[in-house]
């Protein structure tokens, strides 16, 4: 009876030990302590190069964890909902964005210290290890932005409302975070993003896009850090459609007629897609004032609906493709177009499932 009395002691420990192991692994946030720059690129630095495909990130629907899934055309055959075993967990919004042959994830902690966390990859499959973006804390909404090589995190703060922006830079040469600061002439804002466009000199400028109850306000920069009023315009989303929520931005290709264009989506607060595109009419200058009327995003006379985020991708040949989170039923889905944003088709089941986070897809090239 002592032996057998032994060998139980001896087994509930072992198991304790195993479940005590699998929640380290599957609860990795802030057990993590910034990485050097030279053991970063020691953990990323591999012979591998970004597929061409459209690839989503979003949280789980009944787990905390981070999940991916990829097209290569946007249209159909999305892979299987893959989770991401190197990164944390989260219970808010999943941010992607590729910085030259990289892609990186962040999140916010499922711990309520409000810290974003990040991993990168290579390959766009296998991302890690997570680590914190020092300083880094919010208590609302936040973008990633890859420019002129380095990786751009803007957030708003941990306490501070939505008239202040914060920012951090990792340096894609060094690897090191720069001090997390804050954002000189931010504007009030209810969602932002940011996107990194050349000019025909074949120089990098960032525009700001930033959305609050009436307006869209556009801010320009060098540099991404320092931004100048750019254009502020009044907005009249369709009728029943409520105010702004969230937005998103992509470049889409030149048309025929040598036009740069700029989609926008927006999720509204009754949950409606609604989306516009800006112009660039000008050979010699990035103009992001010229917005157009906005519409409802639909399929089949049906319009297309969300409860939490929606981001928008193109592939740089025309199509555009938008990932959001059912209204009903969790599942992630997806539509395209394929002359800017004008028609749609799709509002499909992709993979996997979510909930409270939004989608947010990206194109790797």
């Amino acid at each position: 009876m002592k032996n057998q009395f032994l060998n139980f002691r001896y087994v509930a420990f072992s198991i304790c030990s195993m479940l005590f192991l699998f929640s380290c692994q599957n609860d990795l946030e802030e057990s993590q302590e910034e990485i050097t720059s030279s053991n970063l690129v020691a953990n990323t630095t591999r012979n591998t190069i970004l597929p061409d495909r459209f690839q989503y990130f979003h949280r789980g629907r009944t787990r905390d964890n981070i999940y991916t899934s990829h097209s290569t055309t946007g249209t159909s055959g999305w892979s299987s909902s893959t989770r991401l075993n190197d990164l944390g967990l989260t219970k808010s919004t999943v941010k992607s964005a590729q910085f030259f042959e990289r892609v990186a994830v962040a999140y916010v902690g499922r711990r309520n210290t409000k810290k974003i966390y990040y991993g990168i990859s290579l390959d766009g499959n296998r991302f890690g290890p997570e680590r914190v973006v020092p300083g880094a804390q919010t208590n609302g909404t936040f973008s990633m932005l890859g420019f002129d090589g380095n990786l751009y995190v803007y957030h708003r703060g941990k306490t501070s409302g939505n008239s202040r922006m914060f920012y951090s830079v990792l340096n894609g040469t060094t690897f090191n975070w720069s001090p997390n600061r804050e954002l000189a002439n931010s504007p009030t804002y209810n969602d932002f993003d940011f996107i990194a466009v050349d000019d025909i000199f074949g120089n990098q400028r960032v525009y700001m896009v930033a959305v609050n109850n009436n307006q869209l306000i556009v801010k320009a920069s060098g540099n991404g850090v320092n931004f100048v009023d750019y254009s502020t315009q009044n907005i009249q989303l369709p009728a029943g459609t409520g105010v702004p929520r969230s937005i998103s931005i992509t470049q889409n290709p030149i048309d025929q007629s040598g036009f740069k264009h700029y989609q926008i989506v927006i999720r509204t607060s009754t949950n409606h897609i609604v989306t516009t595109a800006a112009t660039i009419i000008s050979s010699t200058t990035l103009n992001l004032s010229n917005f157009g009327t906005f519409r409802k995003v639909r399929v089949n006379n049906i319009d297309v609906k969300t409860d939490n985020n929606v981001s928008i991708a193109s592939n740089g040949s025309n199509r555009l493709v938008i990932a959001y989170e059912a209204e009903s039923g969790n599942n992630v889905r997806y539509a395209y177009s394929d002359n800017f944003g004008l028609n749609w088709s799709g509002n499909l089941n992709a993979s996997g499932s979510t909930s409270a986070s939004g989608v947010d897809i990206l194109y790797l090239k």
